[in-house]
């Protein structure tokens, strides 16, 4: 199991990432891919809906 990361944790994460060079955009799509991934693990899954919140997540 992966652990879960909290609101702070995130964005400190985020922020030494981008610090080292990695973009706001290159994080989305990473995190848009990984979804994706796990998606497509799921046998007989015929449709996804994906929901996102406000903030500066929505991207």
């Amino acid at each position: 199991m992966q652990p879960v990361l909290n609101v702070e944790d995130v964005r400190r994460v985020e922020r030494r990432l981008v610090r080292e060079g990695v973009s706001l955009s290159e994080l989305m799509h990473r995190a848009g891919n990984a979804a994706a991934q796990e998606v497509m693990r799921l046998e007989g899954t015929h449709a996804v809906a994906v929901l996102c919140g406000t903030g500066n997540n929505g991207g």
